[in-house]
């Protein structure tokens, strides 16, 4: 055999064990690299928002709480104490949007669960989009009202959509506000056909789970059960202070108004809850949340409201009792949820809505001069006065949740001049009962202001596109309803706080001192799980204590 033959074997001897070392190198090296990957974010995310819930609400109870509910999700990760708002409230939704973007309504667009479109004086859905088709459900909605990203949306277009997100949700705007633009399946309650409703905007359409749940008639099977106490009512704290209070009994599919169109009291129910908690149990199981590599995202609504109160303190047994059987659920929730995902690999955000410690009702009861603000007596005061000045016209187009809409075409036609116009119609208001003030919209998007001021808070809460042409803004204690009693937003405090917790995977124990905004959350989630901040985030990332 040739010299340049067995230097060509021994060449390729040495090429063939260079390039096997070097193969399994990579091999070690890329298993190493995406173990690390996977370790190095959660597994799944289950948010967890809870309506009307107060941190100090927490604290009262505490002593009656089991150890693996809410105990576990305020104590064993972050606790933030001093959350502050950046808007005044206006709905929960919009408060959901701008804790989920790390935004304000000023860019994300979400201004109030409901509003009015001024040409046709219609009130509905900020989220009403009649190009998609409601499954199970006569509303047609979408979420491209949002007009920002979402952590969720980072998280899904930073996996290509090979990560999974779902929303099991009591309210379908706040359900929306918790979807953003891609989540997989997003699912409410509805309380009249009591059934969950859907819409196709999303690509998995009603999740199979929820729809099998309609099938079987899961909802009005479970509201037969009455509500009842726990406990013996003389138990309760609220038996203190009042040692007459008596038991309650309540029936889920009573309706709130008689009708046959309205709805039940099935969401002011722990029906509710033990409802939201089994859909997102199912989803967990039969859609392997948090079973690969690519973070998964299970976003769940359940509520302490209950039918016959209107207070915001911890003052009945029904809401004790709602605190206590949702305990319970959190518990069981968090228990199956870390046996089929895995101990260590979940992590769990609780939040809030913005809301006042006390109602307007509660404060009058100690000698407040607080109330809810008619705005029916209010626009009818202000139409007879610009008519005495201006002449019979209609000048004011419409009203809706603090926003005035003005004629403007009349006004032009008539040789007023539209801001000058503006400024008198928002003096003249700033004098009504419970209004703090009132500015023309021009005002609020143009005039550069302190960014913790009350104007600022007003501007960041409003967007051109639905916003009147005078926005209000009530006295603290004050709130709003609509014409069918709702309220429209929670808080008129100037120093309302969020209740948020992250708690579970790598999160170590610590109480978050410093004082932070709502908007901060969101950067803080994607620098977490590793992704872009939302692309009209404003908010800091919080540095937080991880373990290694």
């Amino acid at each position: 055999m040739s010299k340049r033959v067995k230097a060509g074997m021994k060449f390729s001897v040495l090429n063939g064990l260079v390039k096997l070392v070097f193969s399994t190198l990579l091999v070690v090296s890329s298993a190493g690299l995406m173990a690390q990957s996977v370790n190095d974010r959660p597994k799944l995310v289950v948010g967890i928002m809870v309506e009307g819930m107060q941190h100090q609400h927490v604290q009262q109870l505490w002593t009656r709480l089991h150890g693996g509910g809410f105990k576990r999700l305020t104590t064993s990760g972050a606790s933030f104490r001093q959350l502050k708002s950046v808007t005044t409230s206006f709905g929960s939704a919009s408060d959901i949007t701008t804790l989920f973007t790390g935004t304000v309504p000023y860019y994300h667009g979400i201004t109030a669960n409901r509003v009015l479109n001024p040409s046709t004086s219609d009130v509905h859905s900020i989220f009403e989009d009649k190009r998609q088709s409601g499954i199970q459900s006569h509303l047609r909605l979408s979420g491209k009202a949002i007009e920002t990203s979402t952590w969720v949306d980072e998280l899904m277009m930073a996996t290509r959509t090979r990560s999974k997100s779902f929303v099991v949700a009591l309210h379908p705007e706040d359900a929306l506000a918790m979807g953003g633009h891609t989540a997989t399946g997003v699912v409410w309650l509805d309380d009249v056909m009591m059934r969950w409703g859907s819409t196709d905007y999303y690509t998995a359409g009603m999740p199979w789970q929820a729809a099998q749940m309609n099938t079987a008639d899961a909802v009005n099977n479970l509201a037969r059960q009455k509500w009842t106490p726990l406990y013996s009512p003389g138990t309760y704290l609220a038996a203190l202070s009042n040692p007459s209070v008596k038991s309650f009994s309540y029936d889920p599919s009573d309706k709130q108004e008689g009708t046959a169109s309205s709805p039940t009291l099935l969401k002011r129910t722990p029906v509710a809850n033990s409802l939201v908690r089994e859909l997102g149990l199912n989803l967990i199981r039969e859609q392997e949340l948090g079973k690969d590599s690519h973070t998964d995202a299970l976003l769940l609504q359940f509520t302490v409201r209950t039918p016959v109160t209107s207070a915001f303190s911890l003052s009945s047994i029904e809401m004790e009792d709602m605190y206590l059987r949702l305990d319970a659920i959190l518990e069981d929730l968090i228990t199956k949820t870390e046996s089929m995902v895995g101990d260590g690999n979940v992590l769990y955000v609780l939040y809030g809505s913005q809301s006042d410690s006390r109602s307007p009702s509660e404060l009058q009861d100690f000698n407040f001069h607080t109330g809810y603000y008619n705005s029916y007596r209010s626009m009818a005061l202000l139409n007879s006065y610009l008519i005495a000045l201006y002449g019979q016209e209609k000048w004011v187009k419409s009203y809706y949740g603090r926003h005035i809409y003005l004629n403007r075409t009349i006004i032009e036609e008539k040789g007023h001049d539209f801001k000058a116009f503006q400024q008198l119609v928002a003096d003249f208001v700033s004098e009504f009962e419970g209004v703090q003030s009132a500015w023309p919209l021009h005002n609020l998007v143009q005039l550069p202001v302190d960014t913790d001021s009350e104007l600022a808070r007003l501007r960041n809460s409003v967007n051109r596109k639905n916003a009147g042409d005078v926005v209000m803004i009530l006295k603290p204690g004050w709130l709003e309803t609509d014409d069918q009693n709702r309220t429209i937003g929670e808080a008129a405090s100037l120093n309302t706080r969020f209740p948020l917790y992250l708690s579970g995977w790598k999160i170590e124990t610590q109480t978050v001192r410093e004082s932070y905004k709502l908007t901060d959350i969101a950067p803080t989630l994607a620098a977490i799980l590793k992704l872009p901040a939302p692309n009209a985030s404003i908010g800091d990332e919080i540095i937080l204590t991880i373990k290694e």
